[in-house]
């Protein structure tokens, strides 16, 4: 009798194995996790650009075109954040985007390559992308930097 139980548990726990390895294939679909960024880049970084002048210091003008990692919070840009490929990064989870917004040095807009996990929009996050700077409209308001996304990850120290 013992067994007949213990390949029932053995059968199940291989049935819930396989479950959740395909469940985390199909949450990371589009993702390209063996992509490094050149370098991190911080908050500090991105004020260094006068949004009036469109002036940069060359230590961020270097960065432009280079695949980058930012940490921050995710501000998303529609109501289906289910499937998120569209969100503002900012600095803070007080950053919210109320009047006024943060000033346009302090918003990245990143577009992402496949759709975020939505779990990731509630805690702070690392995105890599290759970084774009220059002025693009957003529905809150101008945003001085772009990012391709190509991983959004949650926030962790290294």
């Amino acid at each position: 009798m013992k067994k007949k139980y213990y390949w029932i548990g053995f059968v199940v726990s291989l049935f819930i194995i396989v479950v959740v390895v395909r469940l985390l294939q199909a949450g990371s679909s589009g993702r390209d996790k063996g992509i490094k960024a050149e370098k991190d880049v911080y908050w500090a970084n991105l004020a260094s650009l006068d949004y009036n002048t469109g002036e940069a210091p060359v230590e961020l003008k270097e960065l432009e075109g280079k695949i980058v990692r930012i940490p921050g919070f995710v501000v998303p840009l529609s109501d289906n954040i289910k499937r998120m490929k569209e969100f503002l990064l900012v600095p803070n989870g007080m950053a919210c985007i109320h009047a006024p917004p943060p000033p346009p040095n302090q918003m990245v807009l990143v577009e992402l390559d496949y759709n975020m996990d939505y779990e990731l929009a509630y805690g702070p996050v690392w995105v890599t992308g290759k970084l774009k700077i220059g002025n693009v409209k957003s529905p809150f308001g101008d945003v001085e930097f772009q990012l391709n996304g190509k991983d959004v990850e949650p926030y962790k120290i290294r």
